[in-house]
């Protein structure tokens, strides 16, 4: 299932620096996400794991902070039998993040 995969995906958003972090006045500094970066990780990530062809309606978010990434997996979910009133497919989605934390 598709929602499974956003733990993978959100842990495949953190990228490592481009550079690694160095030190300024005793702190730990340099060591930033980079949104784009963290898009790519996660569409590759969804790419490697088949989740991407096994469902081609999913579609995900990805936001990235500073210290995190936030990815969010939604999909078209098919039942065996339409509910009355319901004139459009579910859609099932779920969130999970990760964070980064650089510590001397």
């Amino acid at each position: 299932m598709a929602i499974a995969r956003r733990g993978g995906a959100a842990l495949a958003g953190p990228a490592p620096p481009p550079r690694p972090p160095h030190r300024r006045g005793g702190r730990l500094r340099g060591a930033s996400l980079d949104p784009e970066v963290a898009r790519q990780y996660v569409d590759q990530y969804l790419r490697d794991t088949g989740a991407a062809r096994r469902f081609p309606d999913l579609r995900y978010e990805v936001e990235a902070g500073a210290d995190r990434v936030v990815v969010r997996v939604s999909a078209p979910l098919d039942l065996p039998i339409t509910p009355p009133g319901w004139e459009r497919r579910p859609v099932i989605a779920g969130t999970a993040a990760s964070f980064v934390v650089v510590s001397d």
